[in-house]
Formats: structure tokens, C-alpha cells, sequence
């Protein structure tokens, strides 16, 4: 098994991407929602998923690693709404 900062750095970043990946797909559901109840209920989820991969990001960022491919700009909540 392999360990290191290397290591942690290369599973932190596979956990940001498919975090990212999921605060996309509560966006996406959120725009298609017909119920105002469930459109509020993604948005939610995707903030959370947002703020996850920020401090992953963050944790990735405090062993050395380079997050710049990791964009959660675009993702950034503003209010309770992600634009």
C-alpha cells in the first residue's frame, strides 16, 4: 500500500473531482427540478458538495498539491443559489 504525500495528494484529488462531479449533477437537477421543494433541495446539496471540495482543495493545497485544474469557481454559491 502506498503512502506519502504523493499518495494522499493523488486520492484527495480523485475525491475533488467526483465531488465536483456530484455538486454538478444537483445543479443540473436543481434547473430541471418542476418543484420549486426539490429545485431548493439540489441547490442545497450541490452547495454542500461545492464546500466539500473546497476544503479537500484546501487539505491538497497544505501537502504541496496543485489544485489549479480543479476550477470551483464556476461552481461558487451565491446566496442559496449556484450560478
Amino acid at each position: 500500500m502506498a503512502s506519502g504525500p504523493g499518495h494522499d495528494i493523488e486520492q484527495l484529488n480523485s475525491l475533488i473531482k467526483i465531488t465536483l462531479d456530484s455538486a454538478q449533477g444537483y445543479r443540473d437537477a436543481a434547473e430541471e427540478a418542476g418543484s420549486s421543494r426539490f429545485a431548493s433541495l439540489f441547490r442545497d446539496r450541490g452547495i454542500q458538495r461545492h464546500d466539500i471540495a473546497e476544503r479537500l482543495q484546501a487539505r491538497v493545497k497544505s501537502l504541496g498539491g496543485d489544485t489549479s485544474r480543479w476550477s470551483t469557481k464556476q461552481m461558487k454559491p451565491s446566496g442559496r443559489s449556484m450560478t
